[in-house]
C-alpha cells in the first residue's frame, strides 16, 4: 500500500472517529435538549435506542467528503484552513438540510435553523481539522 493510499486510509478512520464523537457531543449532548423544546414530537418519530451502527456507519461519507476536498485542493492545507473550510461546509449543509425540513414539515421551527447552522459549523469544522491534519503532513 502507498504512503498516499495509507493517508487516505488513516484519514478516512480518524475524520469517521471525529465526526463521530463531535457528532455526539454537539447534536446528542449539547444541543439535543434545547433543540427538543423546539421540535414537534410525534409517536415513534424517533428510534429509542437508536442504531448506533448506523449512525457511525453514516459519518464515513462525510470524512471522506473532505478527503477528496483537500486531495484537489490546490494549495497546502493546514488544520486551521481545514478547520475554517469545514465549518463553511459543515454550515452550509446544516442550513441547505434544515430549511428544507422546515418547508417541508411540521417539525421544527427557526430556533432549530439556526442552531443546527452552528452545530454543522462546529462539527464540519472539527471533521475536516482531523481530515485536513493528516492529509496535510508531509509523507
Amino acid at each position: 500500500m502507498t504512503t498516499q493510499n495509507k493517508k487516505i486510509v488513516f484519514s478516512t478512520i480518524a475524520g469517521t472517529i471525529a465526526s463521530t464523537v463531535s457528532g455526539a457531543i454537539i447534536f446528542g449532548l449539547i444541543l439535543n435538549p434545547f433543540q427538543a423544546t423546539h421540535t414537534i414530537q410525534y409517536e415513534n418519530l424517533m428510534k429509542v435506542p437508536e442504531n448506533y451502527g448506523l449512525a457511525i456507519l453514516a459519518q464515513i461519507p462525510f470524512a471522506i467528503m473532505f478527503i477528496y476536498i483537500f486531495r484537489n485542493w490546490k494549495t497546502k492545507i493546514s488544520a486551521a484552513t481545514g478547520f475554517t473550510a469545514g465549518a463553511v461546509i459543515g454550515a452550509s449543509i446544516g442550513l441547505c438540510f434544515a430549511i428544507m425540513t422546515l418547508a417541508q414539515m411540521n417539525l421544527i421551527d427557526w430556533v432549530v435553523v439556526f442552531t443546527d447552522v452552528i452545530g454543522h459549523a462546529l462539527w464540519g469544522g472539527l471533521t475536516a481539522l482531523v481530515v485536513a491534519w493528516i492529509h496535510g503532513r508531509e509523507d
